[in-house]
């Protein structure tokens, strides 16, 4: 049995993309599993709750148990996403925020026998427009590797896109991880990191190429501008509290900072062509660019058809774009 998390807040606008996602999942590579989905919302004042209420009376065929958590106020996004956390009762789930999606490769494969995966992201903005940009940290987990090495990398910068990590249950329902992130309100993926990495022992970690994810770079939670100073305050603290080495420094004379940019730098220009796992890893993710358009074309298409059946397509303005074809 596998779970589906959503965490949301004020996401009406893309929510219906996102279970139609989870929807293709399912459709496409689940025919021998069971599902549980779960949605987290904290306190949203838009329509979120009502359009995930009436997709699942139209899709509750999909899953064996359906749970809707609702805040009477807004809590934050560390609160929220711990309130989901707990509510899983099985070994393997997912989560990720209303407004990203799954994308079209199948992820019930990634997590098989380990205990934290990274994968790569595919990034997206307004107009469903692919963009190009963001691989270089994950070129650079590449390099690394070993666990030894990343857990040294990590004590001055942050290498990993949390939409594209997938763990078993076990160590996200960690009693002392799940203390540890209730001490932030707004930031959950830097602290859960520097937690897994300092006291997990014999962490079973695997890095995939292949990207499962597409990750909405406009209208997150954490861009919504009524939180975006308590954001930055809570960033600020994380960096000096987990990345100390990088932290002493201002910025413009920082060695770390510079440090980063010559890896860049020699990524871009040496191990793209050169490493055979990096320029594997650009090739696959240039193919993977190419396919993203004809899929979100698949998920909006599919999201119009549900705003039909509800009477509601003209309320969010929502058209479909050219007839789809099979996306896979």
């Amino acid at each position: 049995m596998f779970t589906f998390l959503t965490i949301s807040y004020n996401q009406e606008k893309y929510i219906i993309e996102h279970l139609e996602s989870i929807k293709y999942q399912i459709l496409n590579f689940g025919n021998r599993l069971q599902f549980q989905y779960i949605i987290s919302d904290d306190c949203s004042t838009d329509n979120t709750i009502f359009l995930v209420n009436e997709w699942v009376k139209r899709n509750k065929f999909l899953f064996e148990e359906i749970i809707i958590l609702t805040n009477s106020e807004n809590k934050g996004i560390v609160s929220n996403y711990l309130k989901g956390i707990s509510s899983i009762v099985t070994n393997y789930y997912k989560s990720l925020a209303g407004d990203d999606l799954y994308y079209r490769n199948n992820i019930f494969e990634v997590i098989e026998d380990n205990e934290l995966v990274f994968t790569p992201v595919i990034r997206f903005g307004q107009c469903e427009k692919i963009r190009s940009n963001g691989d270089i940290n994950f070129k650079k987990l590449i390099r690394l590797e070993k666990i030894e090495e990343i857990k040294k990398r990590l004590t001055f910068g942050n290498l990993f896109d949390a939409p594209g990590a997938f763990m078993k249950t076990e160590i996200i329902q960690d009693k002392g991880l799940m203390s540890f992130l209730s001490n932030y309100s707004w930031i959950e993926d830097l602290p859960q990191w520097y937690y897994i990495f300092k006291n997990v022992s014999n962490l079973k970690l695997n890095i995939k190429e292949k990207p499962y994810i597409l990750y909405r770079t406009t209208d997150g939670i954490s861009n919504k501008r009524s939180k975006h100073n308590q954001y930055n305050l809570e960033s600020l603290k994380i960096m000096k509290q987990f990345y100390p080495k990088s932290a002493k420094y201002p910025k413009y004379i920082n060695p770390y900072k510079y440090y980063s940019k010559f890896q860049s730098i020699k990524i871009k220009y040496f191990d793209s062509k050169m490493n055979l796992r990096i320029k594997g890893f650009t090739n696959i993710m240039k193919e993977e660019r190419k396919n993203a358009p004809k899929y979100l074309t698949h998920i909006r298409n599919e999201a119009y058809n549900f705003y039909k059946q509800i009477g509601e397509e003209q309320l969010y303005d929502y058209k479909p774009i050219i007839e789809s074809n099979n996306s896979r």
